[in-house]
């Protein structure tokens, strides 16, 4: 055994010309005996054929001062042998010297130990070589200092190892890092964890990698944290894979932005939860999106929130599938955008059940869409209300299928303004049943057409 006294007065130029063979002849206390300085003379070389045992001999002042040449020579056993406070020890310029290699093999323990500074500095290549068993030693306070590039650099088994308490830890600046492939591996636990700040900051890229059950696990505040710059990433598969309370949470303006086909794959369930203030924002195009059967299922509040600019987007098919009760939540403003395709697919039901106010709502150009059968099965209220502008562009053909109980409601100031056809196409029945003061009522003008 070497005094330390011998072993310090050895210069560089010995320590360098030391043969491993020779080397191999120091126990580890002789080994420990050498000064900081004396260590650092050590080449990678020296140091890679020296056992656990001796490398053991080196004080932690050894280690902080440590090369990245002189670390990367070291094996993955070698390394795997040393005490934590050694590990410890290691400083942030050395531990850029080891491989993805010579990480992975290190210890639980060592990994556990490894000082923030250091593992700060790592690089994706370095990060990629660890276990899930070494990651889930990592600390918090590691977790929470890693770079958008390192957390990108980390694969999908790697990220789906983490605790919740380390994905907690992700800071909001590093997890827009994280690609659309590392979140759809993650399990819902873990994006459960996941800050509403965090959330705002998912792309339509990183959304559009969710798969449905992993988006129907998200809180609802996370949920109506999303953007509408992100939900535009949303497939309506996606979309219809949400709970009905987190549907019910999207934020108005996120779901102003949805396109028809999202909103096509939406469950009468869910849509049944949308705010009205959402329903007021849908545009002509979201509304002609949307299927009858869809449509069925809104409310009567749902019904009264479309806005009469969207109005218009509503296809005959679409009305026609709608109840009585719903077509009645229509205002008047709705009413006379009708246009005779619309109308025309109105069944004599639906139009039945439509109020005196609606009835008179509908336009003159929209009352020639009425077929005759839709116009007899008007009930003498609705008939009575039909405008007088309205009433006088009904052509003999829709005229002749008004039953004389309605023509009694005509008013004479409408009976006043048919015109020689229209007269003319009215049958002997529906004359006779004319009120005198009806007959009155025909003008000089259209008499010549009876």
């Amino acid at each position: 055994m070497a005094t330390q006294t011998f072993m310090q007065s050895l210069t560089s130029a010995q320590l360098f010309g030391f043969s491993s063979t020779q080397l191999a002849g120091f126990t580890s206390t002789d080994l420990g005996y050498l000064t900081t300085t004396q260590f650092g003379d050590l080449t990678s070389t020296q140091l890679g054929g020296l056992t656990t045992t001796q490398l053991k001999g080196f004080g932690t002042a050894d280690w902080a001062a440590i090369s990245t040449s002189q670390i990367n020579g070291l094996t993955s056993t070698q390394l795997a042998g040393l005490a934590t406070t050694q590990i410890a020890a290691i400083g942030s310029t050395a531990i850029f010297g080891l491989t993805s290699g010579q990480l992975s093999g290190l210890t639980t323990a060592q990994m556990g130990v490894i000082s923030t500074t250091a593992f700060s500095v790592l690089t994706s290549g370095q990060l990629s070589g660890l276990t899930t068993t070494q990651l889930s030693k990592i600390s918090t306070a590691d977790i929470a200092l890693l770079t958008t590039s390192q957390l990108n650099g980390l694969t999908s088994t790697q990220l789906g190892g983490l605790t919740t308490t380390q994905i907690t830890a992700i800071s909001t600046t590093a997890f827009p890092g994280l690609s659309s492939g590392q979140l759809s591996g993650l399990t819902t636990a873990q994006l459960a964890k996941f800050t509403t700040a965090d959330i705002a900051l998912l792309t339509t890229s990183q959304v559009n990698g969710l798969t449905s059950t992993q988006l129907a696990g998200l809180t609802t505040q996370q949920i109506a944290a999303i953007t509408s710059t992100a939900i535009l990433g949303f497939t309506s598969g996606q979309l219809s894979g949400l709970t009905t309370a987190q549907m019910g949470v999207i934020s108005t303006t996120s779901f102003s932005v949805l396109s028809s086909g999202q909103l096509s794959g939406l469950t009468t369930t869910q849509l049944a939860k949308i705010s009205t203030a959402d329903i007021a924002q849908l545009t002509t195009s979201q509304l002609n999106g949307l299927t009858s059967t869809q449509l069925v299922g809104f409310t009567t509040s749902q019904i009264a929130a479309i806005s009469t600019t969207a109005f218009p987007g509503l296809s005959s098919g679409q009305l026609s599938g709608l109840t009585t009760t719903q077509l009645a939540k229509f205002t008047t403003a709705d009413i006379a955008l009708l246009t005779t395709s619309q109308v025309n697919g109105l069944t004599s039901t639906q139009l039945a059940g439509l109020t005196t106010s609606q009835i008179a709502a509908v336009t003159s150009t929209a009352i020639l869409g009425f077929t005759s059968g839709q116009l007899s099965g008007l009930t003498t209220a609705q008939i009575g209300v039909i405008s007088t502008t309205a009433f006088s562009v009904l052509s003999s053909g829709q005229l002749s299928g008004l039953t004389t109980t309605q023509l009694a409601k005509i008013t004479t100031a409408d009976i006043a303004l048919l015109t020689t056809s229209q007269l003319n196409g009215l049958t002997s029945t529906q004359l006779v049943g004319f009120t005198t003061s009806q007959i009155a009522a025909i003008s000089t003008t259209a008499f010549p057409g009876l």
